[in-house]
C-alpha cells in the first residue's frame, strides 16, 4: 500500500486491513488515548488535527488516495474495503471534508467504506446527508461506527455517548446503513454493558476490547468473567454479532468467547 492507504499494525488489524491516513492528531482529547502516550505522542497525540507532512495540501492527499485506491481496488474489495481511521477522528470539522470525499470516491469504485467516530453533528447536516449517507444507502457500501464507553468525562471534547447512540439509531433506522459499536476501551464493565444493551436494536456488530496497555491489575478477573458471561447471555437471547478482541482473549481462557465471537476477518458487508 501507499502513503494514504496504510496497512495497520498490532491491535488495529482487528478493525481493518486497510486504513486511510490523511490527517493526524485529534481534538477529542480522550484521557485514555493510546496515541497520546509513548513514542509517537509528539506527532500523533492530542491537538488540532493537521495534514500529514507528506502532502502539499488536502487536494494532493485526496488525489493520491484516488490513485492508490484504483491501483489496489480489487484487493481492497476482497479485504472488506477501507477504514477511517486510526490517527484522528475522521468526522472532526478539520477532517470530515477529506473523509467524505474519499468515501465517495471509494464507494463509486465499489470499495466498501467503514467510518469510526465519536462525533455526531455531521449526521444531521444536509450536505453530508445528501452525499455520503445517501450514497451509502444506495450502494450498501457504507458502515458507520461509534466508540461507546459510557464515560463522557474521559472524552471531554467528543459528542456525548447518548448523542452517539441517537446518531447510530438514525443512521441504521432512517438511512438503512450498517452500523457498529466500538466497545473499546472498556473503562467500567457496567458502563460498557449498558452501552451494548441500549443499542441492541440498531447495531449490526460490536467490537469489544480492554484498554490499551493497561496495567496487569487494571481489571479484576471476576469482573471480566462476569462481563463475558453477560455477553454470552445477550448472544443467546438476540444472536447479536460481536467480535471479542485479543485484549480479552489473552486475559482469559474461556470457550464461551469462541462460541459467541465472529472471526477477526469477519466482513460486515457480506456477513461472512
Amino acid at each position: 500500500m501507499g502513503t494514504v492507504l496504510k496497512l495497520p499494525k498490532g491491535a488495529a488489524m482487528e478493525y481493518a486491513k486497510h486504513s486511510v491516513s490523511i490527517y493526524r492528531r485529534c481534538s477529542n482529547q480522550c484521557l485514555y488515548c493510546y496515541l497520546d502516550k509513548g513514542q509517537g505522542c509528539t506527532t500523533l497525540g492530542h491537538g488540532k488535527p493537521e495534514l500529514r507532512t507528506c502532502y502539499k495540501d488536502e487536494e494532493a492527499a485526496i488525489s493520491k488516495f484516488n490513485k492508490e485506491l484504483l491501483k489496489d481496488r480489487e484487493q481492497l474489495i476482497k479485504d472488506g474495503g477501507v477504514f477511517f481511521c486510526f490517527i484522528t477522528d475522521p468526522c472532526l470539522p478539520e477532517t470530515i471534508n477529506a473523509t467524505m470525499r474519499c468515501s465517495q470516491i471509494a464507494m463509486r469504485e465499489g470499495v466498501p467504506v467503514t467510518i469510526l467516530t465519536k462525533m455526531t453533528d455531521w449526521v444531521y447536516n444536509t450536505m453530508y446527508q445528501n452525499n455520503i449517507l445517501e450514497h451509502g444507502r444506495r450502494t450498501g457500501l457504507l458502515c458507520v461506527g461509534f466508540t461507546l464507553t459510557g464515560r463522557d468525562d474521559q472524552e471531554p471534547f467528543a459528542s456525548p455517548n447518548i448523542e452517539r447512540i441517537k446518531a447510530m439509531k438514525v443512521i441504521h433506522d432512517e438511512w438503512h446503513i450498517k452500523t457498529f459499536a466500538s466497545i473499546e476501551p472498556i473503562i467500567q464493565f457496567n458502563k460498557s454493558m449498558a452501552m451494548i444493551k441500549e443499542t441492541l436494536a440498531f447495531c449490526d456488530l460490536y467490537k469489544i476490547g480492554l484498554m490499551s496497555k493497561c496495567g496487569k491489575d487494571y481489571y479484576k478477573e471476576d469482573d471480566l468473567q462476569k462481563f463475558v458471561a453477560g455477553l454470552a447471555t445477550i448472544y443467546d437471547q438476540n444472536g447479536t454479532k460481536m467480535y471479542i478482541k485479543e485484549s480479552i482473549r489473552k486475559r482469559m481462557d474461556n470457550p464461551i468467547i469462541g462460541a459467541i465471537s465472529v472471526s477477526s476477518d469477519y466482513n460486515i458487508f457480506t456477513d461472512s
